[in-house]
C-alpha cells in the first residue's frame, strides 16, 4: 500500500539541502577516484570526508595493526584543518566577520558530509567555538570548550557516554592532549623542535596513553609500534588533504587538471600506506590482549592520579 507524505515547505527545503550536499559527496568522491586509483582513492577520501566502506580489507588490517586507523577517522586534528584552511582562503576576499560565517558554513557543510557522527560534532563544535573567540577577540579556554562542548552532547543524548565508542575515544584523546601533555613535556624538555616534532610526539604520547585502556578493552588489540608509525604519518596527512581537496576540485572543473594535481595526492597516499604496510608487518606489531572494565577503572583512575 502506497502512502503519500505530505512535506511542508521547511521539509522541503531541509530534504533538497542535504540531497544537494550528498550529490556533492559523491561527485567529489569520484572525482579523486578518476585522478587516483585504488587504494589511494579510498585513503583520501577517508581523510578528507571519513569514507571508508571501499578501502580494501587488508589495508583497513594494516591500519590497524600499526595503530594509524584513526587518520581516517574524521577528528578534530581534520576539522581544524579545515577551518583554518577556509579562514585563511576567505580572509583574501571577505573582512573577517564575514569570513567568519563562511566558515561556520563551511564545517557544517563538513560535518554533514562525513556522517555527523560523535566525535565529528565534538570536534565540530569545538571548532566552531575556536572561530567564535577569535571573531570575538575573547581569550580561548581549550579545557572549557571541551567541558561545555561534551555536556551539551550528553545532555541531548546520554546514551553516548555508554554506548558511543567513538565519542568515549575522541573525548578521552582530547583529555590526554589538554591535561597529560602538559605533564609530559615536564619530562621531555630537550625534545627536537625541527618538523614540530616535540609538540607531535607529546601530543601522540598523551592522546594514545588516554585512549590505549579503552582500546585494549573494545578491541582486544595493542599495537607496538603506534608512536613511531603516528609520528612519521601524522604530519603527512594535512598535505594529503590538501592534495586530495584540490585533486577533487580540479577533476570536477577538468579532468586533465585534477590527473596534475592528482599526481601530488598520489605520492602522498602512496608514502603512508607504504608506512603502514612497513609497520605492520615487522614481527610482533601488535598483540592480542583482553582487558576487563575493572582493569579500564583502575588504570583510568591511576593516570588521572598522576
Amino acid at each position: 500500500e502506497e502512502t503519500n507524505l505530505r512535506l511542508g515547505f521547511f521539509e522541503k527545503a531541509k530534504v533538497g539541502f542535504f540531497r544537494h550536499i550528498f550529490n556533492f559527496k559523491n561527485k567529489f568522491e569520484n572525482a579523486i577516484g578518476v585522478s587516483v586509483k585504488e587504494p589511494h582513492t579510498s585513503f583520501l577520501n577517508g581523510i578528507l570526508l571519513g569514507s571508508k566502506q571501499n578501502m580494501p580489507q587488508d589495508l583497513k588490517d594494516d591500519f590497524n595493526v600499526a595503530g594509524i586507523s584513526h587518520i581516517t577517522a574524521i577528528s578534530g586534528y581534520n576539522i581544524t584543518i579545515v577551518a583554518l584552511i577556509v579562514s585563511w582562503f576567505l580572509l583574501f576576499f571577505f573582512r573577517r566577520n564575514v569570513a567568519f560565517w563562511f566558515s561556520v558554513v563551511a564545517i557544517f557543510v563538513f560535518t554533514i558530509l562525513t556522517g555527523a557522527s560523535a566525535s565529528v560534532i565534538r570536534s565540530a563544535l569545538m571548532g566552531g567555538l575556536v572561530l567564535l573567540v577569535n571573531n570575538s577577540g575573547r581569550l580561548y579556554d581549550s579545557k572549557n570548550s571541551l567541558a561545555l562542548v561534551a555536556f551539551l552532547m550528553v545532555l541531548v543524548n546520554p546514551m553516548i557516554l555508554r554506548y558511543d565508542i567513538g565519542f568515549q575515544l575522541s573525548f578521552m584523546a582530547t583529555l590526554g592532549i589538554l591535561y597529560l601533555a602538559p605533564l609530559l613535556k615536564n619530562y621531555f624538555k630537550k625534545l627536537p623542535s625541527l618538523f614540530n616534532f616535540g609538540e607531535t610526539f607529546l601530543m601522540t604520547v598523551s592522546a594514545q596513553v588516554m585512549v590505549l585502556p579503552l582500546i585494549l578493552f573494545y578491541f582486544h588489540n595493542l599495537s607496538l609500534f603506534a608512536l613511531p608509525a603516528n609520528l612519521l604519518i601524522l604530519p603527512l596527512v594535512p598535505l594529503g588533504m590538501l592534495a586530495g581537496f584540490v585533486t577533487g576540485i580540479a577533476s570536477m572543473i577538468w579532468p586533465n587538471l585534477g590527473l596534475v594535481f592528482g599526481a601530488v595526492a598520489w605520492l602522498v597516499a602512496s608514502l603512508v600506506i607504504f608506512l603502514a604496510r612497513f609497520f605492520s608487518h615487522l614481527p610482533f606489531a601488535s598483540l592480542n590482549i583482553f582487558m576487563s572494565w575493572y582493569a579500564v577503572v583502575v588504570i583510568y583512575v591511576i593516570i588521572f592520579w598522576f
